[in-house]
């Protein structure tokens, strides 16, 4: 009861500097705020992207290596090309009969297709997570400056928070956020793919399983976004029968609706239920 929280204003004080209005408005945005920064940082925690990259980076620099020449493999060529020599001197053959060895330090390396890709799908893949973490750390700032308290009366604080969430909404921050997990999962599938390539040359029957499983993975990945779009539940456009919603589901509708509101015919090119979420006040 904020009437017996705040003390009463004075006759034509009612929209004053300390007038009980602003001080209601700071109390019932401060819970507000705080769960939806909350929210959002333990989304930001949850996608572990430094982990990953240092995962990745670990594998690429081993895979690397066959893009560059093996001198331990050229070391291996000669001392063996040496030997034979030795040994045709010794059975007394003549040493232009010994085959001349291919690998030598002037050797060019033209790494195959397969390494090729590898290093590139996890060159990708380590991109974009680390263009995650650096987003996460700076969308962290920005949560933490949204937060910042700021001194002066109830008025002017409350229209400081009010300017602060209205740039929030503006440049679509929760919309960024959102953004981030759906890279990591595009990172995590060139990341196996890349695998699947790396270990195909060293045993086929574990790159088949990886493949398998990758396959497996991301195909429910596209059925859990995907069945609360064919099941929404028509009497609350908000819901839906499915527990398996995500936000990314509402992101793809703020996206067709940003980039589909130039055409004539917005309602023909948005999605259905787009449009039934957006009836809802979403």
């Amino acid at each position: 009861d904020y009437e017996q929280r705040f003390p009463s204003d004075a006759m034509y004080e009612e929209l004053g500097p300390n007038a009980r209005v602003w001080k209601t408005y700071l109390a019932e945005t401060s819970s507000l705020d705080e769960n939806m920064v909350g929210e959002a940082r333990d989304r930001l925690d949850s996608m572990l992207a430094g982990l990953f990259s240092a995962v990745v980076s670990t594998l690429l620099v081993q895979a690397t290596q066959n893009l560059q020449v093996n001198y331990t493999e050229v070391t291996a060529s000669l001392i063996f090309g040496l030997v034979q020599i030795q040994r045709a001197v010794a059975v007394g053959t003549s040493v232009t009969a010994v085959p001349t060895s291919l690998l030598n330090p002037t050797t060019k390396v033209k790494p195959d297709n397969l390494n090729v890709w590898t290093n590139g799908l996890w060159g990708i893949s380590l991109s974009l997570s680390l263009s995650v973490a650096l987003a996460t750390v700076l969308v962290k700032q920005w949560l933490h400056r949204y937060l910042a308290v700021h001194s002066g009366t109830p008025r002017d604080r409350s229209h400081t928070r009010q300017f602060r969430y209205t740039g929030f909404e503006k440049w679509q921050v929760l919309n960024i956020i959102g953004v981030l997990p759906v890279i990591m999962h595009i990172s995590l599938a060139f990341f196996l793919v890349g695998l699947v390539l790396f270990l195909a040359p060293l045993q086929r029957a574990l790159s088949c399983v990886i493949g398998v499983i990758t396959g497996i993975l991301y195909t429910l990945y596209l059925i859990t976004n995907t069945l609360p779009i064919i099941y929404p539940v028509k009497s609350m456009p908000r819901a839906s029968t499915s527990p398996l919603g995500t936000p990314k589901i509402y992101l793809y509708c703020n996206l067709s609706l940003i980039v589909l509101s130039r055409y004539t015919y917005p309602f023909i090119l948005v999605p259905p239920y787009c449009l039934l979420l957006y009836s809802a006040g979403l």
